[in-house]
């Protein structure tokens, strides 16, 4: 997009994505990019709890789940609150 400012031409490059404060926008305001994101940093955060603790308990893996990978599911959800069902699905996968 081509924008003429007191006799200077500016062109305003196409961006499909942005992000801003962590959480990833997209040009039609759907979180496509956004979800994958946070899901597969929060798998990869479940592997590790689960080679690093020898233990089994499911008091110890509830608690080092509650601490380590739902902040990363619930950081910002007011803001990308999901509304399409293939979103809440691949959320809810984990």
């Amino acid at each position: 997009m081509t924008y003429n400012i007191d006799g200077h031409v500016r062109v305003l490059p196409f961006i499909d994505h942005i992000r801003d404060l962590g959480v990833y926008h997209g040009s039609r305001l759907k979180h496509d990019e956004h979800i994958p994101n946070i899901v597969r940093n929060a798998f990869s955060r479940l592997v590790l709890i689960l080679k690093c603790f020898y233990s089994r308990d499911y008091r110890v893996l509830k608690l080092a789940f509650c601490t380590c990978v739902r902040p990363l599911l619930e950081f910002s959800s007011q803001v990308w609150s999901l509304h399409y069902k293939y979103l809440i699905d691949k959320l809810e996968s984990l």
